[in-house]
């Protein structure tokens, strides 16, 4: 009995760590139901799945699948804050096709020539493509928001294959990250950094096993 508060203590400080990286969102968009926005061969059946979870170091781990039909993905963008650098991707976390990667670029990336039909300007990562499915992973410290994407392909006759979320012209929501999707936008990488757990949890948690400790102590 002498060890039983001690054990109790430890299950509660673990049970509580575990608290504070259980968060995870999944959600999805597609051409088909009109959350993407897509053009020539990929207009009607372009899909995009995330996953957003927090690992125990409460870093976030960002997966993303991109799926068109024909064609191939020539590159990618997930718009991430304006302040967001290579500092900010936990060294070597990047997964491109289930292989390690890297990514193109991070930073101004302009609508025009090279990212044809994107309604506007965005500070995004860029990732390379190549296949009709491709699917990017990587962590950050920095907490999911709603963003916007953009893909392209090269041109076939006189249109290019191109796809963006439907939301991307609109203000990028506020509300706080979920499942799903919020006004067809994405989760993506904010300004904010993880927020570790409140100094009053480890307060508590230490306190018991001190206290427990002390018994232990005075029973000897």
């Amino acid at each position: 009995m002498r060890h039983y508060g001690v054990v109790l203590c430890v299950v509660a400080l673990l049970g509580l760590l575990g608290a504070a990286h259980a968060d995870s969102y999944t959600g999805s968009l597609s051409a088909d139901d009109g959350g993407l926005l897509a053009s020539g061969l990929w207009a009607g059946s372009a899909a995009l799945e995330w996953e957003i979870m927090q690992n125990a170091d409460l870093s976030w781990h960002y997966s993303y699948e991109l799926q068109v039909p024909a064609g191939a993905v020539s590159h990618v963008l997930f718009e991430v804050s304006d302040t967001f650098t290579a500092d900010d991707i936990v060294a070597d976390s990047i997964m491109v096709n289930g292989a390690p990667g890297s990514y193109d670029t991070i930073g101004e990336q302009k609508a025009g020539n090279g990212n044809v039909g994107m309604p506007s300007t965005i500070w995004g990562i860029k990732f390379a493509g190549g296949a009709t499915t491709m699917t990017y992973a990587f962590d950050s410290w920095r907490v999911p928001v709603w963003q916007d994407f953009y893909a392209k392909d090269g041109k076939v006759g006189d249109t290019w294959n191109y796809v963006y979320n439907a939301g991307f012209s609109d203000e990028n929501p506020t509300v706080a990250a979920h499942d799903g999707s919020e006004g067809y936008h994405i989760l993506a990488p904010d300004t904010h950094t993880s927020h570790t757990p409140e100094p009053s949890v480890f307060a508590l948690a230490l306190a018991g096993l001190g206290g427990a400790w002390v018994r232990r102590r005075r029973a000897r």
